[in-house]
């Protein structure tokens, strides 16, 4: 073989691991926005369905129209606090799911933002969401990270 059909040859190689690689990078790419489209989704879905599992819940309801009137989440009867707690439970478990794809990269900034609907500020700074949140010692069950998040910019405690 020929000094020029060597050269000829090693340029084609090159031409071809180039290409390849934008090839791998467009399908990376194309990967990542799927693998972002389905986690929104999740999520928005996981929203939808908690609340229409609560719309349809005649306890949910009484025990927010009692909130809502100014009942103190204190003096709800024992079981009513103990509704309250698993579903508000359920929201922070949501929040910190959300705020864990925000972590890995999965999600972008504003997927945590009160804009996103990821932040219903009303409800995470309640007396009775606060109220619910260091009785229970919520904070001792999440990563000090997250109970930072939650405490400063969610429920704007700190």
């Amino acid at each position: 073989m020929s000094e020029r059909s060597t050269r000829f040859q090693q340029g084609l190689a090159a031409v071809g691991v180039i290409l390849s690689l934008v090839f791998v990078g467009v399908e990376i790419r194309e990967n990542t926005q799927a693998v972002q489209g389905a986690t929104v989704q999740a999520i928005s879905d996981q929203g939808i369905l908690h609340l229409l599992e609560g719309a349809a819940d005649p306890d949910w309801i009484r025990i927010l129209t009692l909130l809502n009137d100014g009942t103190r989440f204190r003096d709800l009867s024992p079981e009513d606090q103990m509704r309250y707690n698993l579903r508000a439970s359920v929201t922070a478990r949501m929040m910190e799911n959300r705020w864990r794809q925000r972590k890995l990269g999965v999600l972008g900034e504003s997927s945590l933002s009160v804009s996103s609907g990821a932040r219903n500020t009303d409800w995470y700074r309640s007396e009775h969401f606060r109220t619910f949140w260091q009785d229970a010692n919520m904070a001792s069950l999440y990563e000090p990270d997250f109970v930072d998040f939650m405490e400063s910019e969610v429920m704007g405690i700190r």
